[in-house]
This record gives structure tokens, sequence and C-alpha cells, in this order.
């Protein structure tokens, strides 16, 4: 009796040990809030790069941008691609100032006015939330551990539910994903992000890697976005 009684106890114990071993809402709510309160931000400066690997080809794309949508929106993006070892730092150059457009797109210049794409530019950016309608349970189950270190977050995610939100993007069966997250003043200024999987472009499962690393400055702090002195020749 003794024997069974210990060992329903063990079990109770096990079953709360594996309970309490994975993240609590309050590891996780923060990193989202802040998420969604930089896509609102009146002005920063971002850097970034992007680099996707299938099997043994690399493919990375750079992005930085300056953003003030204060008053007049004032924008200034530079994309640049590297593969199959070319390099191009100007892909594509994109303005938006006075109210209007100008884009620089392998050199050919043009210009337009912003409320023509649909950009008012009295108004800030209207960047869409993917998680907004999650609950605070269904953001939580999108993590399989969470530690903080002063104001970083390290963040493991379930292989699982990643690879269904990436089902809607190709495709990706994900093997391990994670990511570090830096806050500042409830803001993400530093975000790391790799997942590791397979992609099926044939026959077989070719092997995936996807990196983003991503820097966030002058938060809410940028006063003068700069643009190239031939705007009004595009």
């Amino acid at each position: 009796m003794k024997k069974i009684v210990s060992l329903i106890v063990s079990m109770f114990m096990i079953l709360s040990l594996c309970a309490c071993s994975g993240p609590k809402k309050e590891d996780v709510i923060p990193f989202f809030e802040a998420f969604d309160r930089t896509l609102d931000l009146d002005s920063g400066e971002f850097s970034g790069m992007v680099k996707y690997s299938v099997d043994e080809d690399i493919n990375n794309m750079f992005l930085s941008f300056s953003l003030i949508q204060t008053g007049d929106m004032q924008l200034a993006v530079n994309l640049g691609l590297e593969a199959n070892g070319n390099k191009l730092d100007d892909f594509i150059n994109f303005y938006i100032k006075d109210g209007k457009t100008y884009l620089n797109y392998l050199g050919q210049t043009s210009q337009s006015v912003a409320e023509n794409i649909g950009i008012n530019p009295k108004k800030k950016l209207s960047l869409s939330n993917p998680f907004l309608d999650y609950t605070d349970s269904e953001l939580t189950s999108l993590f399989s551990k969470v530690e903080k270190s002063k104001d970083t977050y390290h963040m493991d995610l379930k292989a699982g539910n990643i690879s269904k939100i990436l089902d809607e993007f190709g495709g990706i069966q994900v093997e391990d994903a994670h990511m570090d997250v830096t806050l500042k003043k409830g803001y993400i200024s530093h975000l790391v992000f790799k997942l590791n999987g397979t992609q099926s472009l044939g026959k077989e499962p070719t092997p995936v890697t996807i990196t983003f690393d991503g820097k966030l400055t002058n938060i809410n702090s940028l006063t003068s976005v700069s643009f190239p002195e031939d705007l009004t020749s595009y």
C-alpha cells in the first residue's frame, strides 16, 4: 500500500514539475506588448539582415531605414541583396518627403505622390500585427522556454506551432527556433531570430536556415532623415 501511495505522490510531483517547466504568460507578454508598440513608433532608425540558406545556397538581404511619422512623414529605405557571390548594395532605394515618393530601382528612378500608392503622409504607416487576435494562452503556447537576463529575453520557440504559422508562407518544417530580444523603454531595440528546418522544394526535403538580426536606434528621438541631393531629378 505504501508503495502505491508513494507511486501516486511521485506521479503528481512529476506532473507538477512538467506544468511549471514551461513559460508563463508574464514571461512572454512583455515581448508582444513591445512588438505592438514598436510597430507604432513615432520615429527611429533600423538596420538589419536576413540570411536565407537553402542547402548550400546562401542569400542575404540587407535592410535599413530612417523614419519620422509625426507631422509630414519622412522615410528613407535602402534594400541590398547578396546571392551566389553577387552583391547589390543599392538594389532598391525608396523615399517619402513632402508628400511625394521617390524610387530608385537598379538605377531607374521615378517619383509620384504618396497618396497615389495608398500612403497618407499625414498619418502613421499602418503595419499589421499578425499576433493581434491571439489570446495570452495562445501567445504563451508558441514558446517552450523563456529566460530573462537584464533587458534581454532568450526564447526557445515550439517547432510544431511555428511550422503551422509558416505553412501560410510556403511550408517550412521547423526543427528548432530561437530568439533573443532586447527591450528598451518598452520597445524592441534588438532582435535576433534563428530557425533551422527543412523545405520540400523537390522530391527530397531540403535543409533550410533562416537568420534575422535587426537593431532599432533613436527610438522616438530621430529629428531628421537624410535624403539624396538629386531627389528632384527622379
